[in-house]
């Protein structure tokens, strides 16, 4: 019965879309608005000779993407848009008056402190120094998984991605998740190809992790020579992580463990 009513209802769409398309004419609504606008469709085309030409092509003809992007269309449209709503509100927060302790004044100061670069060059490495401190402390794989889960608390995740959504196979609940992370680059392929694209990339991430290195004290010898066992460590840590491609098989991304007690720390 359900697949007879989606079948009918998969039809009557179709049907709409065709005739709204062949006549030119938007679809109108009880409102008086159009859901479908054919100036982004090319009528020249057949449906049945290329479809995508026939949804998309007038809006291909006229659409550029810009220089600062590297996509068009309206989803990247709203995201702009939100981000400068966003911008407004947070500048507007930092330049306003607010009771202490409220949270206009913390998200102003919070804002307007990652704003002021003039301090944060002068500050430099510094605020990171506990940190460092710490992992120079590691000394055994314990100890490694202890920072790395403080880490996580801290909403760093390194060797392991965290996060919580509906259970795969129960989306009535969620749960906790648990991924393959770590590599400074996107993904595990970046360590292996060798088309002149990817070392391309490949260069240029060497150049700032050892930049990196020159920042918080090294010079160029010492930092040429840390920056390639971090980019060693990453390359034999990415040999253990599935492909794109194998990361799209459901059942073998469905680990789940049913534990008693958890805890991170």
């Amino acid at each position: 019965m359900k697949k007879m009513f989606y079948t009918a209802s998969a039809s009557l769409l179709l049907s709409v879309v065709f005739y709204s398309c062949q006549t030119a004419t938007p679809v109108v609504t009880e409102k008086g608005k159009s859901f479908i606008d054919t100036s982004t469709m090319d009528l020249s085309v057949k449906p049945g000779d290329n479809f995508f030409e026939y949804v998309n092509g007038g809006w291909e003809k006229r659409t550029t993407i810009a220089p600062t992007e590297s996509s068009a269309g309206a989803g990247l449209e709203m995201y702009n848009r939100t981000k400068e709503h966003l911008h407004e509100i947070l500048d507007s927060a930092a330049k306003g008056s607010f009771t202490n302790g409220s949270i206009g004044q913390k998200v102003g100061d919070f804002y307007a402190s990652g704003m002021d670069s003039v301090t944060i060059d002068k500050l430099g490495y510094d605020p990171l120094k506990p940190t460092l401190q710490k992992i120079d402390s590691i000394k055994d794989a314990k100890a490694v998984m202890q920072f790395v889960a403080q880490q996580t608390v801290e909403g760093n995740n390194l060797l392991i991605a965290t996060g919580i959504g509906p259970d795969a196979k129960n989306s009535a609940i969620n749960i906790a998740g648990f991924g393959q992370s770590g590599l400074g680059l996107p993904d595990r392929d970046y360590y292996f190809k060798t088309d002149p694209a990817t070392l391309g990339v490949v260069k240029a991430y060497q150049t700032y992790v050892q930049k990196i290195f020159t920042l918080t004290g090294d010079d160029s010898v010492a930092a040429s020579k840390k920056m390639m066992a971090v980019y060693n460590l990453e390359k034999q840590m990415a040999g253990s992580h599935r492909t794109n491609v194998e990361l799209r098989d459901p059942q073998k991304n469905y680990n789940k463990i049913i534990m008693k007690t958890f805890h991170l720390l």
